[in-house]
């Protein structure tokens, strides 16, 4: 669609361990987010449906309600494969009450976290002084991300061998 220029969306519920080998059985599936996805997916679509103006296509980047404006800043990402911790893995690491983080499966080559040192293994718990929460860590790095400035270091707390290690990325735009 994005090479034809037709509006999209792409839903994605993260990698794991087991993404696209022979180990990923259908007992591994989690059923209940798959009906959340499509019941979220099929209300986009109602609402587009129901729009008076036609969608129209920003090369990618996300836009604004009104046609009229132009389209937002792209989400910034910081370039890893993160996991949710468990509410056990959460008590085993030590984590204060509430206290969540994101279990780094990959980092992506050429990303801000790469350049900032980060490694698989490493669990984020805060960015930018935004700690993680346990109930929605991945809304919670969204929401920090958001409010990094362009060019400025932002200071990223990651849990390595049991010690909390500070590492700064940055963004160029």
């Amino acid at each position: 669609f994005k090479n034809k220029g037709v509006p999209y969306s792409f839903f994605f519920t993260d990698f794991h361990g087991d993404y696209h080998k022979p180990s990923d059985h259908a007992d591994k599936l989690a059923y209940d987010n798959m009906v959340k996805i499509a019941r979220t997916g099929g209300l986009i679509l109602q609402a587009a449906a129901d729009r008076e103006a036609r969608l129209r296509f920003a090369g990618g980047r996300r836009v604004a309600p009104d046609d009229d404006e132009e389209p937002s800043e792209p989400p910034r990402l910081l370039g890893i494969q993160g996991q949710p911790l468990s509410d056990a893995e959460c008590e085993k690491l030590g984590l204060a009450e509430g206290q969540g983080g994101l279990r780094v499966g990959a980092v992506s080559e050429g990303g801000v976290a790469k350049a900032a040192g980060m490694r698989k293994g490493d669990v984020v718990l805060s960015l930018g002084g935004k700690t993680l929460g346990r109930e929605e860590p991945r809304d919670d790095l969204f929401a920090a991300l958001a409010q990094v400035k362009p060019g400025v270091a932002t200071e990223v707390v990651v849990l390595r061998d049991g010690k909390k290690t500070a590492l700064q990325a940055t963004w160029d735009k």
